[in-house]
């Protein structure tokens, strides 16, 4: 049985398909939980590695030992949510009033981005990109529950990280979880795509 918390497969698995798609890079040498080094700095990640990386436990988790350029920026989810306020009724008639679009979109552009997280972002982004987009619109609805609430521009961008962040641990999991998810869903009369 596979542990769920330390099986870094499906992660490292989205990690190469990344690196078909754009270059990943190794920040770091990586080494296994014996000192043994992996890889050195500066290798190109891409599938072929992934059977080698998957033979080895990791000293730190993957994401902390690899960069993607261009990687998601505050520019970027705020370019992502602008087009939600856009496209999606529901975030056009919230963000109607122009405080109110200011604010969300500041929460979103202005959220700090430690390197590992906005490669996790970056990832869902290209190849998850069903999370990428969902975690936009929880983070637009959880900043503007927020400051419906009348808080704080620092409560509004916490609830923003919050809503985008929410769901990024999904990486982790085996990719059929989505097919599962709509599966229940439509047994509820939830459609989702």
């Amino acid at each position: 049985m596979t542990d769920i918390a330390t099986d870094p497969q499906h992660f490292t698995k989205a990690v190469t398909e990344l690196g078909e798609k754009r270059p990943v890079v190794t920040t770091q040498a990586i080494f296994n939980d014996r000192g043994v080094k992996i890889l050195e700095k500066g290798v190109a990640i891409n599938a072929g590695l992934y059977e080698r990386l998957m033979a080895h436990k990791l000293t730190v988790p993957i994401e902390h030992s690899v960069a993607s350029t261009p990687t998601v920026t505050g520019q970027m989810l705020r370019a992502q949510a602008e087009q939600a306020m856009r496209d999606v009724p529901f975030f056009t008639r919230i963000s109607a009033d122009v405080r109110t679009h200011s604010m969300l979109l500041d929460a979103l552009e202005k959220m700090p981005l430690p390197d590992p997280m906005a490669f996790q972002l970056t990832l869902a982004c290209e190849v998850r990109p069903e999370l990428f987009h969902h975690s936009i619109y929880t983070a637009l609805f959880a900043s503007w529950m927020t400051l419906v609430h009348s808080a704080s521009r620092f409560d509004i961008g916490m609830a923003a990280a919050a809503g985008l962040l929410h769901d990024i641990g999904k990486l982790h999991l085996e990719p059929c979880w989505r097919r599962d998810a709509r599966r229940r869903n439509r047994a509820c009369g939830y459609n989702c795509a």
